[in-house]
């Protein structure tokens, strides 16, 4: 899963990268299109220059004296434009020429003659007139029109003329369009370029959100691990509790064999003191219950042993728990930090996708904008009838690209939409991981105090078990003083009595320490229960931790998963600032051509 995300953002670099490349270029300064007013300020500059040299040499009446002065007046431009661009020295030589033609037709019209003398009434001034109405000087041809032609065509040269000022005025206006258009051009390279910055800040975001997944993928492992330890530990805990009850039971079969024999020890010694004539048998009956009793203490003291040995090692098995248990606190807080960080980051993507949104609206407008003036552009060519017949359709390419980049905005806003969504899913993911967190601390704490109980019991049960082996000693001790009892019997009948009655007295003090030995065995048992029951509830709480562990890895899992989307989503949102560059450039070729036609137009 790690590996596909970072492949995943790997992609997404290169795709930002990209879109980087293409919006320096998509942004670039837009094209200047008010080429008439360079041309006019060159041709002035043209004029004053050689403006008079050329009308003197048009003055001239021989053609070869003629030629030679205009070369000379043609070769000062070119001197005055030599270090100048190519394209400038073109557009400068083509204005020589027009600027000759504008003096011979000024001179013509002032003066009502030819270079070569001839008079404007014959022939040449109505050969003269249609050069002027094939260049497109309407104003010209109806001035030399008014001195030459019938009023009825003259008329009819107004009239043409006056349409060709309307036709300059709507070339005009549409130049100011394609001025604002170009304007327009230049704030979508804006948005693109902000848009990208918005694309670098969610491509940081999505590598913030790899760091932080890594690192929770190293505290759920560490807690796993602490928690198989702590379960480890607890199942040997029980298995321990297991045996120390099943030793407790021996002990409490011990105790209550041994009162059973104290007791038959008793009656023994009454039968003795009521029949000395049955004092052999009641002597063998009372040796062999005392052999049996030794057997039983010795066993007892053994098992006493023994249980205060496994008392012992309960005590540091749980002392290995709780140390266990506080580590996997601690990696458990330490997941809290890490999820409330990364809370903190995906609520930050929220807020950067938020701003994209509010760049898609301005594009939006833009969109609108240029739909709008495609629509103008067509009811201006539509007025134009046949002169804007090409221009409309131009204004109709304008409209498409219009309608193309509107739906492409739209795009962007339902991928940016669908962002956001996955992001506050990402958000409510986190939030659930903290409580779960939470409650894991919750739960942990509780089995720490559990295992203090546990130890607390332990060592009480120790201090129990220790005092039955002291006990039990001294038990041993009486059982002893009992058999040699029995053997003086054997040895002389007159201390029958003596020694009877110091039976009776070890009797009755065996009785009271069997009692008393049956009281801490009760008592020991009810510990051991105790400590059983704090082991299954110790049990249970590690299975709680378990299942707390799972569901942060399904957290885990979920995030990784919302991460590859946010990384998918910065891809096709780079693929559509890619088709968007696009459309800003096809914008700007077809701009050129609104130029080049408004240029002919205004020819």
């Amino acid at each position: 899963m790690l590996g596909a995300v970072m492949f995943g953002h790997e992609a997404s670099r290169k795709i930002c990268n990209a879109i980087i490349s293409l919006a320096e270029k998509a942004a670039k300064d837009p094209w200047e299109l008010a080429a008439a007013n360079d041309k006019a300020a060159t041709k002035d500059k043209l004029k004053k220059l050689i403006g008079k040299d050329v009308e003197a040499a048009y003055k001239l009446t021989n053609k070869q004296e003629r030629s030679t002065a205009l070369n000379a007046a043609r070769a000062k431009a070119a001197e005055a434009f030599a270090d100048a661009e190519p394209q400038e020295q073109l557009v400068a030589g083509k204005l020589v020429k027009s600027l000759e033609a504008d003096i011979v037709r000024g001179a013509i019209l002032k003066e009502g003659r030819r270079i070569d003398g001839r008079d404007t009434k014959t022939v040449r001034p109505i050969e003269a007139m249609v050069g002027f109405l094939t260049a497109g000087e309407f104003a010209a041809a109806e001035a030399l029109g008014r001195r030459v032609l019938p009023a009825a065509q003259a008329e009819a040269l107004r009239r043409l003329a006056a349409k060709d000022a309307t036709a300059r005025g709507v070339v005009s206006k549409q130049q100011a369009m394609l001025e604002a258009m170009g304007r327009q051009l230049t704030s979508v390279g804006e948005t693109l370029r902000q848009q990208l910055e918005g694309l670098k800040l969610l491509n940081e975001s999505v590598e913030q959100g790899r760091a932080l997944v890594k690192e929770m993928t190293a505290n759920v492992d560490g807690m796993s691990r602490s928690s198989e330890e702590t379960s480890s530990s607890i199942l040997q805990m029980v298995a321990i509790n297991n045996e120390v009850s099943e030793n407790i039971h021996n002990l409490t079969q011990s105790v209550q064999e041994t009162t059973t024999a104290i007791e038959e020890m008793t009656f023994s010694v009454k039968e003795v003191a009521r029949n000395i004539e049955d004092l052999s048998t009641a002597a063998e009956e009372t040796a062999a219950s005392m052999n049996e009793m030794d057997v039983s203490i010795s066993q007892v003291e053994t098992n006493a042993n023994e249980t205060s040995k496994l008392s012992e090692t309960v005590s540091r098995d749980a002392e290995i728990g709780m140390g266990a248990l506080g580590r996997t606190i601690q990696g458990i807080d330490r997941i809290k930090d890490s999820s409330r960080v990364a809370a903190e980051v995906i609520a930050n993507l929220g807020q950067k996708i938020n701003e994209i949104g509010n760049i898609l609206t301005v594009i939006d407008d833009v969109a609108e904008q240029t739909n709008l003036l495609a629509l103008n552009a067509a009811i201006i060519a539509a007025q134009a009838r046949e002169h804007g017949r090409g221009f409309a359709v131009v204004a109709d390419e304008i409209k498409a690209l219009a309608e193309r980049t509107g739906a492409s905005t739209k795009e962007i806003a339902v991928l940016v939409k669908t962002v956001q969504t996955e992001s506050k899913n990402a958000i409510g993911v986190m939030n659930k991981g903290v409580d779960a967190v939470q409650e894991g601390v919750k739960l942990g704490h509780e089995a720490e105090a559990a295992l203090h109980k546990i130890l607390e019991s332990a060592k009480r049960s120790t201090l129990m078990i220790k005092a039955i082996a002291q006990a039990t000693v001294e038990q041993a001790k009486g059982s002893k003083q009992v058999t040699n009892a029995i053997s003086r019997i054997a040895e002389t009948v007159q201390q029958i009595a003596l020694a009877t009655s110091e039976q009776a007295k070890g009797s009755e003090q065996i009785m009271k320490s069997a009692e008393r030995m049956r009281v801490i065995t009760h008592q020991v048992e009810r510990s051991t229960e105790e400590q059983s029951r704090g082991g299954r509830q110790v049990t249970e709480a590690v299975e709680a931790i378990r299942d707390i562990v799972d569901k942060v890895n399904q957290a885990q899992e979920r995030q990784l998963a919302n991460t590859q989307q946010v990384s998918e989503a910065a891809g096709q949102m780079g693929s559509t600032g890619e088709r968007a560059r696009s459309t800003t450039a096809e914008t700007e070729r077809l701009l050129a051509e609104v130029a080049a036609a408004l240029t002919t137009l205004s020819r």
